[in-house]
């Protein structure tokens, strides 16, 4: 039993011994409001995570929690764990919260799915998606003009489908009052914490959150969907391969994936596909900017690619493929994408602050500059230039600033080399660069 509804029992014992020791009638004591009932959709292929995360939640909260499918008769996730729904669509009880939750199965708009949902949702006090659960939401209508968000995998793709829903990638839960949709899969436990804030309390969210460890953070900075693999399209590659494993690594201003291939094509032929596709995806709608994609040989398997986004951000990377030694038909196909640091980063307000700093750096980089005499005492100028140490380029590579870069300025760890005359001072996350040309 949750300790909330530990709590709601004792509360209910309180009230009635107060009722008797004060000699008034039982029925007349004021007793708790009803628990808040909850219907979570379930279905066959139903993602585990998406409906036992928000069940867990409400669950402590002391709803009333309960599972509803097409009909009563078991179904199984899409991890194989088998579920028996307390309801089905014709004998589940009106609920206060309505959880649809995604996985391998998104309801159409004429399905029964869609259907109850909407009925549902005519008194419900709150309906919530979770995943790529929107997509079931958005058949229903209800999200009409509003905002969304979905699984980051899924951004694109429901952005194409549903241009009179406003997606967003850049929130963990988006809440517009009644309709609220998350992010994918532990999301879902966001948006119940959300959900429970909004009825209960923060306290009692929180609350929540540590009984169940989970390190809740109402504006959590962390969203899958704004990380720098949105900026990689997926690729068509129906008869030319199939992925068999991957890896991924990166964050919001660079990316690194590695996917294993198996295929009858030669190394030569997979890689010529490989590029062919993603010369084919950047020509589709997208966060890049149209037409700014360039993809150019750099080895036998290897390649560069260049694009923006839609920010004007500058974004260079490399493809290569490499052979699986123990498997002939197997290789590699490894992707690096990064922002070109002179462009700046994605977070404004650290691009400002970074910015103030560099021009205050500037200002005394003109001024008389004390000689440095290893690397790390380039980093001494002013107490402002410490968050990032200056280093030196060729003026080819950004603006020119003659006599800024001299023996005042190292351009290696050892502080060994010496800057030379026409060269250039830039601050390593871009924003030196940038307030230069302010």
């Amino acid at each position: 039993m949750s300790l909330y509804a530990n709590l709601r029992a004792v509360l209910v014992s309180v009230i009635a011994c107060g009722a008797l020791s004060s000699h008034v009638p039982a029925a007349a004591a004021q007793a708790p409001a009803p628990a808040k009932k909850v219907a979570i959709l379930i279905f066959d292929d139903v993602a585990m995570i998406d409906y036992s995360g928000p069940y867990e939640v409400f669950s402590h909260a002391g709803y009333n929690v309960y599972a509803v499918a097409a009909t009563r008769h078991s179904i199984r996730s899409e991890e194989g764990l088998v579920v028996v729904p307390k309801y089905g669509f014709d004998d589940a009880p009106q609920a206060d919260i309505v959880v649809i939750p995604g996985g391998g199965y998104e309801a159409p708009r004429d399905s029964a799915a869609v259907s109850w949902i909407k009925r549902q949702n005519v008194h419900a006090e709150h309906t919530m998606s979770v995943c790529n659960g929107a997509f079931t939401l958005a058949n229903t209508g209800l999200l009409n003009g509003l905002s969304a968000t979905t699984t980051a995998g899924n951004i694109l793709r429901m952005k194409r489908t549903y241009p009179q829903i406003k997606v967003v990638n850049d929130q963990r839960v988006v809440d517009n009052g009644k309709i609220l949709t998350t992010a994918g899969l532990s999301a879902g436990i966001d948006g119940a914490l959300h959900m429970v804030a909004v009825l209960d309390g923060e306290d009692a969210a929180q609350t929540i959150a540590l009984m169940l460890e989970y390190n809740w953070q109402p504006n959590n900075a962390y969203v899958r969907g704004a990380m720098a693999d949105q900026l990689i399209p997926d690729l068509d590659l129906d008869g030319v391969a199939e992925l068999v494993d991957m890896r991924l690594k990166g964050d919001k201003d660079h990316w690194e994936t590695a996917d294993w291939f198996k295929t009858k094509l030669s190394a030569t032929a997979l890689f010529s596909a490989l590029q062919t596709a993603f010369r084919k995806a950047y020509a589709e709608q997208g966060p890049w900017a149209p037409g700014s994609f360039q993809v150019s040989s750099s080895g036998p398997l290897a390649a560069d690619l260049h694009f923006n986004d839609r920010d004007g951000h500058n974004w260079r990377g490399t493809l290569t493929l490499e052979a699986v030694p123990s498997d002939a038909h197997q290789f590699v196909l490894r992707i690096s994408t990064a922002r070109d640091a002179l462009t700046g980063s994605r977070d404004p307000v650290a691009d400002a602050q970074r910015a103030q700093a560099a021009g205050r750096c500037l200002e005394h980089a003109r001024g008389a500059a004390p000689a440095v005499s290893k690397a790390p005492d380039r980093r001494s100028l002013d107490p402002l230039c410490s968050a990032q140490p200056f280093v030196c380029i060729s003026m080819e590579s950004t603006v020119k600033l003659p006599s800024l870069c001299s023996a005042k300025y190292r351009n290696t760890s050892s502080g060994a080399l010496d800057c030379k005359e026409r060269m250039a001072v830039t601050w390593s996350a871009g924003a030196f660069i940038r307030s230069i040309h302010a």
